[in-house]
């Protein structure tokens, strides 16, 4: 009978447990179940450690890759704020234009200023309407909060001594504040060269407002106003400012066909050809306020009106008239006249009478016929036949266009 020795049972091949062998179960069964308690007592001391460690181990490498995300989202975080900052300030990104969009759809503006004339006055009847001219009513649409009308009467680029555009905008308080800037005005330029005036102006509101946006509203007028006595002022307010949106301040945005936005208000609407009457001067303002909430700067008016035919005693002047309208599209007025003539029409007769669409303020144009030399004026008093008598039974054919307002 051999003796029992613990060292020759088999262990398990992990963490070296001894267990009973086949052989020896039997005879030696005490000796083996104690051995092996014994051997799993010695060895479960080191099994804590070694799961200790692992723990441990993967503690620390968790810690690391915290602290490392944890930098890393630091990094990113910072990177991505000033990626941000980049779009918004560049107006051609995409981030630039969704957040546009998105401010437009609320109150994007919150501290404006008006600099202007008269029709920011709300001037109509003799006299001034506080918070009825035309920039007042766009700041109410837009549904800002705090509104600077520094308009005065009578001004404009170049003309109203201390009372100019550019020294009206120097009046303005909290100028670092103002976030929208409304030029309205140029019809009291005459024909004067306004450039240096609306560069000087728009330069002294980017140093000082650097945050604004400022729309230029040149040669604003009510109903009829004629562009001959403006043209020249008009171009120059007009090259000037799109010289600062091409080089040095993308902010500012020409607002263009101003001059014939009062072409859309009724006669009962106007006072005279510059001026409107408060609701001629909302339905103006309302032009504005949805080229600026749609992010556009252009607005023609496209309408056609029928000429009326002076009335006489006897004969009518046409037994026919297939057409007799003037059309007004993109800043170009057609007049179109077809009309078979019943009687005689002698030079110097009105044979349409004035609209003042079209004729209230306008210089006279003088249209040949080809018929026994007679020619018709367009102007402020109407259509007249002239230079000689208009035959009857003859038809009177017109089809010319010229730039509206001239």
């Amino acid at each position: 009978m051999s003796d029992f020795n613990a060292a020759n049972m088999p262990t398990t091949p992990r963490h070296g447990i001894r267990y009973p062998g086949p052989t020896d179960l039997v005879r030696h069964a005490s000796q083996q179940f104690q051995a092996m308690a014994e051997s799993i007592d010695d060895n479960i001391d080191d099994l804590p450690a070694e799961i200790t460690a692992r723990v441990d181990d993967a503690a620390t490498r968790a810690a690391a890759s915290a602290t490392a995300a944890q930098q890393a989202a630091a990094t990113a975080g910072t990177l991505a704020d000033s990626n941000m900052a980049v779009n918004i300030n560049n107006s051609d990104s995409q981030t630039a234009a969704a957040l546009d969009k998105w401010r437009n759809a609320g109150n994007r503006w919150h501290n404006a200023v008006i600099i202007g004339d008269s029709l920011c006055k709300g001037f109509y009847s003799s006299a001034e309407h506080a918070g009825q001219g035309i920039g007042d009513v766009i700041c109410k649409n837009l549904g800002i909060d705090t509104v600077q009308n520094m308009a005065v009467s009578g001004s404009g680029f170049t003309v109203g001594g201390d009372n100019t555009f550019v020294k009206q905008w120097e009046r303005v308080s909290n100028k670092s504040n103002v976030d929208l800037v409304l030029v309205i005005g140029g019809v009291n330029d005459n024909n004067a060269d306004c450039s240096a005036a609306v560069t000087q102006l728009l330069n002294a509101i980017k140093q000082k407002a650097p945050k604004a946006t400022t729309y230029v509203f040149p040669v604003a007028g009510g109903l009829g106003m004629g562009l001959h006595e403006h043209h020249f002022a008009l171009h120059t307010i007009s090259h000037a400012t799109l010289a600062q949106t091409a080089t040095t301040n993308r902010r500012v945005v020409l607002m263009q066909g101003v001059h014939r936005w009062g072409q859309m208000i009724g006669e009962d609407e106007a006072d005279g050809y510059i001026h409107m009457k408060q609701a001629g001067y909302q339905k103006w303002a309302a032009i504005a306020t949805r080229l600026i909430k749609n992010g556009q700067n252009t607005f023609w008016p496209t309408f056609a009106r029928d000429l009326t035919v002076t009335p006489v005693s006897g004969d009518t002047l046409f037994d026919q008239t297939q057409r007799a309208r003037m059309v007004e599209s993109n800043g170009t007025i057609t007049l179109q006249i077809t009309a078979h003539s019943k009687r005689a029409i002698d030079a110097g007769f009105t044979i349409f009478k004035k609209d003042a669409y079209f004729m209230n303020n306008v210089q006279d144009k003088f249209i040949g016929l080809n018929v026994n030399g007679c020619a018709i004026s367009v102007g402020t008093g109407g259509i007249k036949m002239q230079m000689a008598q208009f035959p009857r039974d003859r038809w009177l054919l017109v089809e010319t266009s010229w730039v509206a307002g001239m």
